[in-house]
């Protein structure tokens, strides 16, 4: 439904006034190995392929539900939410993911 309005109306002057964008922004997606990088990069050497799939299992993260991330083309994808989770994961667990590989 289109409502016409006088440009000269009250509503016409507060629609003038309010400036509003609506953006629609496409969620960075992320690949297992990004995850990995990132934690590695974080210090948490441990924490590899093995456990990421543990946890995401453990965790029910692939359910479209959980809005932790999407499947496309086959392949998973991994939002910002599920990358937190596991930057918190290897936090709680430090000293598992820390001690293996340190030279």
């Amino acid at each position: 439904m289109i409502e016409f309005i006088s440009p000269s109306s009250e509503l016409a002057r507060q629609i003038d006034r309010q400036y509003w964008v609506q953006k629609e922004v496409e969620k960075p997606k992320y690949q297992r190995k990004d995850i990995l990088t990132l934690m590695h990069d974080e210090g948490y050497v441990g924490f590899g392929p093995y456990q990421h799939t543990q946890l995401w299992k453990s965790l029910d993260a692939k359910n479209p539900a959980q809005g932790y991330g999407v499947e496309i083309g086959g392949f998973w994808y991994w939002y910002e939410r599920w990358v937190e989770v596991v930057r918190q994961h290897c936090r709680e667990h430090a000293e598992r993911y820390q001690q293996q590989g340190a030279v």
